[in-house]
């Protein structure tokens, strides 16, 4: 999809959703989309696009994940330490309904 407009994206997504639609039975699986940082945003703006369609369940969690803190020392020197640390996490799970 190089050089296509956001619009032109978008209508493509829709249109997978209906075709996707029509051949769901039963429950459907959900997809997970998780952002930390910067990407909890981005993540939720999907989440909002999403609940906007017409036959789709949105759902929202909150989490933590580690994440891994590597400092390596300059070169030469010996050493250096990992720390791991807890960050924030927004999970959004759509499926279709």
């Amino acid at each position: 999809m190089k050089g296509s407009s956001e619009r032109q994206i978008l209508k493509t997504i829709e249109d997978g959703l209906k075709e996707a639609r029509k051949k769901v039975k039963g429950g459907a699986e959900e997809v997970v989309m998780k952002g930390t940082g910067k990407a909890i945003e981005k993540v939720l703006a999907l989440g909002v696009w999403f609940q906007g369609l017409e036959g789709v369940e949105v759902r929202v969690r909150t989490s933590s994940v580690g994440a891994v803190d590597d400092i390596v020392g300059e070169e030469g020197e010996e050493g250096g330490e990992s720390r791991v640390r807890r960050v924030s996490c927004l999970e959004v799970g759509v499926a279709l309904t």
